[in-house]
């Protein structure tokens, strides 16, 4: 879709009493409605009453009629299961070497809302989909809170103290708005990980808010809404597989500094005969031979340590990519084979050339290869905790293990370059060596 221009709304005067509230509800429901909808306020009469409600119309299509059913309704998806549905407006947003985006784009008809009063109740509900328990035992919204009680509320102020946890993960969005309790989320999310072991990375799911506040109402527009875009949350991210949470912001009349209120959801996947991209990613455990056949990886010719093989150069390739490697999306899965096949010659003849990716390869790959890997996909795999061998045994090294040696070695080179005291950069250079030297070691 073309990228977004922010434009003033006509009927912003409408956001009033009775009419704000059909329009809370509606989004409370189902979310906000496709980006190629346009939304009137207007008056239906139901039980013998007029009431205040919202009609909506694909403005894309000339002399589309209106209907009273949000697009994304049962009622509308039971007249019309395959709704135009336009692709979220684009935003300017820069690339930054050494960190990844969460791996899926938001589409409108890909994901459920589901409203709660606040944020614990929507992460209470985000790790119900998952099936996580602790001792067996639920994580519910009360759990979460008193969880939130005793490691951040009984010390405020050393909470507020950390800077890196109330800043936003990835770099390019630091420009955008961190929503009330985001931080206190993310940080209890992680604290769960450390205590409980139970590992995901935060995913927000909501329009473009910048950080001063700018956007904040234009949710509410009926029509040429901002994008819905998926961000990584505060402090580290990018570790394990994502927790998708909505947040929409609340209607500021009076545009106050001090009133930022805002609506928590989970995300549920729309899952149609699995055929959702969320269920290609991790809503089901991999059996790494059917992976690597997918993208002709020659996963056979190493054995028993074909599955480290295998994951060891998906992680390979997908810390390449965010360190700047430049490929089209469909060759990830020829680089991959080509790679395999040099691993394999490697390992067969102990020799050390350097891997050169042949680019010519890739026309005959696309015809012959059962699915064209993207980075999105890529991004998936590495996160997920669940790759199991033919027999159904899950791997006891899984992607974490040879990201965890990336992430060391990016970091040692890192302090090596802003260190510049003599004996402390050599020690530092060693130390470099020896992480980047676990990195470039395949697992044979």
């Amino acid at each position: 879709m073309a990228p977004w221009t922010p434009s003033e709304d006509t009927e912003l005067h409408g956001m009033k009493s009775d009419r704000t509230e059909a329009h809370v509800r509606e989004f409370q429901y189902f979310g906000p409605p496709p980006p190629n909808f346009h939304i009137k306020r207007d008056k239906r009469k139901l039980n013998q009453q007029l009431v205040r409600a919202l009609k909506y119309t694909d403005q894309s299509v000339a002399n589309a009629p209106y209907s009273w059913d949000h697009p994304l309704s049962d009622t509308s998806l039971a007249f019309e299961p395959n709704p135009n549905i336009a692709p979220e407006p684009e935003y300017p947003r820069a690339k930054r070497v050494g960190y990844f985006d969460p791996p899926f784009v938001y589409r409108a008809h890909d994901w459920i809302w589901n409203h709660f009063d606040h944020w614990q109740g929507a992460l209470a509900d985000a790790l119900g989909q998952y099936d996580i328990t602790v001792k067996k035992e639920p994580i519910t919204a009360t759990k979460i809170a008193r969880t939130h009680k005793r490691h951040i509320l009984e010390d405020i102020d050393t909470f507020k103290g950390y800077k890196k946890i109330h800043e936003l993960y990835h770099p390019a969005d630091r420009d955008r708005y961190i929503f009330d309790g985001e931080a206190e989320c993310a940080y209890i999310l992680r604290t769960m990980a450390k205590r409980d072991g139970v590992c995901f990375s935060l995913v927000i799911v909501s329009p473009l808010v910048m950080r001063d506040g700018r956007f904040w109402n234009k949710i509410w527009d009926t029509s040429n809404r901002p994008p819905v875009i998926a961000r990584w949350s505060t402090g580290l991210q990018g570790l394990h597989r994502p927790l998708i949470l909505g947040c929409l912001p609340k209607f500021n009349p009076m545009g106050k500094q001090d009133s930022r209120e805002v609506m928590w959801f989970s995300l549920r996947p729309n899952i149609k005969d699995n055929k959702h991209p969320w269920w290609f990613g991790w809503s089901r455990q991999w059996n790494v031979k059917e992976c690597a056949e997918l993208i002709d990886f020659p996963i056979g010719q190493f054995g028993a340590v074909g599955g480290d093989i295998f994951l060891y150069s998906i992680v390979y390739l997908h810390r390449m990519v965010a360190l700047g490697l430049e490929l089209d999306e469909g060759e990830l899965g020829s680089w991959l084979q080509q790679f395999g096949e040099y691993l394999h010659v490697k390992r067969s003849t102990n020799q050390h050339k350097t891997f050169l990716y042949d680019t010519y390869r890739f026309v005959p790959y696309k015809v012959k290869a059962k699915k064209l890997l993207n980075f999105h996909i890529l991004t998936a795999w590495v996160l997920n905790p669940g790759w199991r061998d033919e027999k159904g045994k899950l791997l006891s090294k899984q992607p974490r293990h040879y990201a965890v040696q990336w992430d060391d070695a990016i970091q040692a080179k890192f302090n090596y370059r802003t260190k510049r005291d003599g004996k402390l950069q050599d020690d530092l250079w060693d130390e470099y060596k020896k992480k980047a030297a676990l990195v470039a070691q395949p697992p044979f």
